[in-house]
């Protein structure tokens, strides 16, 4: 588990990195406002996303979290906001 709760692009790239996701060879970074779908990562692509983010940093993202995060900006805003209310609330395996 990762402890630093900060997120960027850098690590949602990282994240999104894997051989079953046909986007994964997409810069996020410069193409930080297109939607996913357009950048070739479907709606399993974001609830792996979700998951990994639940694995790796202990934190509980709803399921639906994905029609939140609709571009790489909004995802790092919205898992780095879901990082955030998680420090102020430890251990509350809390659901964003």
């Amino acid at each position: 588990m990762t402890t630093n709760p900060t997120f960027s692009m850098d690590e949602l790239q990282r994240l999104l990195l894997t051989d079953s996701v046909e986007g994964a060879a997409v810069d996020i970074a410069a193409a930080a406002d297109t939607p996913f779908q357009e950048l070739g990562y479907d709606s399993l692509a974001m609830l792996e996303l979700v998951c990994r983010v639940g694995r790796e940093y202990g934190v509980s993202l709803p399921e639906d979290a994905e029609k939140a995060m609709t571009t790489p900006n909004e995802a790092v805003r919205y898992i780095g906001r879901s990082l955030a209310d998680a420090r102020l609330e430890p251990g509350l395996g809390r659901t964003a």
